[in-house]
């Protein structure tokens, strides 16, 4: 970690970097995941894009203030050098395996900030393409929407009819919080979201997502599904003073109504709070406010067959990416294990 001799040049996603001003790879240069510009704001901006839920962010972060205040960043975290571009601040470089993406953080002369999503991945262009036509839907409830706050899309770049780079504006806020545990704010936005979209009752044999035989006991169920953001966690949403600040939409689908409620509650007790208990047992402890949530869309009665809905499709969403890692000799995540252990 101590080389801090910085690349002459270095190249991201077609980007060109120089070293006339100083970046830092955290946690090393050989195994980066965040280059920051070394000023102040930077590193204040910088916690919106690498997730200070994560208690990794928040060491790395720490000891990076610490050892800048007193000039000794140089002998602990190597330099990347510096964009040409000084609107660019920051860099998350994101999780190894076919759906990587780099995410470029840039800053205007006004204190605008925008995110460019960058497809490096095999299949990362599906996300994009997901998250982008999702938040061209959710721009026609722009103004029907009071709690929740979404990206706006800026641009998008297709090579060969594919996304590949994706620009949207922040909805961060530097005095936004990351709840582990949900908030009435969360409860209001999803509460809104599911309103605003929510479908007619159809048979869970339409719902192509789930493979439901005639012997299973959900065969014959009928559901109500609205617009999913499919990975609505503690480190996706943020709460602000009057509204919940919602980002990455690359899993958005129209699923059961609950569906990112029992999401969110899930992770957050298995990944977040070390909660070892089954997934029955975490939402026994979450009744109130799950029942809360299904009184205020109108189907109290039915919660717990979405919460066997969910229960399904996530154990068959977590065997197939593990299937996955295998197939693209992709880095193991033993926390796909541990929520598979809760779901079984």
């Amino acid at each position: 970690m101590k080389n801090n001799e910085p690349y002459k040049t270095l190249e991201l996603s077609g980007v060109k970097f120089t070293y006339n001003d100083k970046y830092w790879a955290l946690p090393n240069r050989k195994n980066i995941r965040w280059a920051i510009k070394d000023n102040e704001k930077a590193i204040d901006y910088s916690r919106q894009i690498a997730k200070p839920s994560r208690l990794l962010s928040v060491i790395y972060y720490f000891i990076f203030r610490k050892l800048r205040f007193f000039n000794l960043r140089n002998k602990f975290f190597n330099s990347v050098g510096s964009q040409i571009n000084d609107s660019v601040v920051n860099i998350y470089f994101g999780a190894r395996g076919v759906f990587k993406k780099n995410t470029v953080q840039e800053v205007d002369s006004n204190g605008n900030i925008t995110y460019t999503k960058v497809a490096v991945g095999e299949l990362a262009p599906i996300r994009l393409e997901a998250e982008y036509n999702a938040l061209l839907i959710l721009d026609k409830f722009k103004t029907e929407l009071k709690y929740l706050n979404v990206p706006n899309v800026i641009s998008a770049r297709k090579v060969d009819g594919k996304i590949v780079a994706l620009r949207t504006s922040s909805v961060c806020s530097t005095d936004g919080k990351i709840n582990s545990s949900l908030s009435n704010m969360h409860h209001l936005a999803l509460v809104e979201l599911a309103n605003l979209t929510i479908s007619e009752s159809t048979s869970i044999n339409e719902y192509k997502r789930l493979s439901i035989t005639k012997d299973d006991a959900l065969s014959n169920v009928m559901v109500k599904v609205c617009l999913s953001h499919g990975d609505f966690t503690p480190w996706n949403t943020m709460i602000t003073s009057d509204a919940l600040s919602v980002f990455d939409w690359e899993m958005c689908d129209r699923r059961p109504v609950g569906w990112d409620l029992f999401n969110y509650i899930f992770h957050a007790e298995i990944l977040i709070k070390k909660n070892v208990n089954c997934f029955d047992d975490i939402i026994k402890s979450n009744e109130e406010i799950i029942t809360g949530f299904y009184k205020s869309v109108g189907i109290l009665s039915e919660w717990k067959q979405y919460a066997d809905l969910y229960k399904i499709e996530m154990k068959k969403i977590y065997i197939e990416q593990r299937e996955l890692c295998r197939e693209y000799d992709m880095p193991h995540d033993k926390g796909i294990d541990i929520l598979l252990k809760s779901l079984s």
